[in-house]
């Protein structure tokens, strides 16, 4: 096992995954205790910019047309300490070989 990264070309802010599961539960508590979805739009809503070309999405059921406008709450996710994806690595390396 080897890194990926050469030195000085680490990922930073690296989350783990309970962390993320963690923060989507969260998220879905806040908006049931506000009262739903509506509310939170009200509360943390951003337009979210759509770019897809029509021909791309008329075939699926579901999906937002292509010149209609989103909204949604936006959370922003970051960990207590700063994570370097690369020294994690490294550590690996030097235990697995």
């Amino acid at each position: 096992m080897s890194p990926r990264w050469s030195p000085g070309k680490f990922l930073y802010n690296v989350t783990h995954n309970t962390d993320v599961a963690a923060a989507l539960w969260r998220c879905a508590t806040w908006i049931d205790e506000i009262g739903g979805r509506q509310k939170a739009d009200e509360l943390a809503g951003e337009p979210i910019r759509w770019h897809n070309e029509k021909k791309h999405v008329g075939g699926v059921d579901g999906i937002v047309p292509h010149n209609v406008g989103v909204n949604a709450p936006l959370f922003n996710l970051v960990g207590f300490r700063p994570i370097i994806l690369g020294v994690c690595q490294l550590i690996e390396s030097s235990v697995v070989g």
